[in-house]
């Protein structure tokens, strides 16, 4: 992964390669949903992994799963490194409630 700089113009923003990981429990009109349009919109090249279809990815650890009620939950790293090799994002967003990556992992993808 690449280190990003300021973007000046929209331009620079079609060469941006985003993955957004987000949950949407409600819906279309769930603000998390909402920034993922944004950035589409801004014309940023958006790899999206939607949490909610994929809750096998998430490490919660003994506590029951409650969409963010508490924090942090992980992000297993073996669910999301393929991805991450494919597509090879400029920038990582973890928009849905606590979402984030063991320290190991995160230096990793950094």
């Amino acid at each position: 992964m690449k280190t990003l700089s300021v973007v000046s113009d929209t331009q620079s923003l079609a060469a941006l390669r985003v993955l957004f990981i987000g949950g949407y429990w409600m819906g279309e009109m769930d603000v998390v949903r909402m920034y993922l349009g944004g950035i589409q919109d801004l014309g940023a090249s958006v790899v999206e992994y939607c949490r909610d279809q994929k809750l096998g990815a998430l490490d919660h650890g003994e506590r029951p799963y409650d969409r963010g009620t508490f924090g942090p939950v992980y992000l297993k790293w073996e669910a999301i490194r393929p991805i991450v090799e494919q597509h090879d994002p400029d920038l990582v967003v973890c928009c849905a409630g606590g979402l984030g990556f063991h320290p190991e992992f995160a230096d990793e993808l950094r």
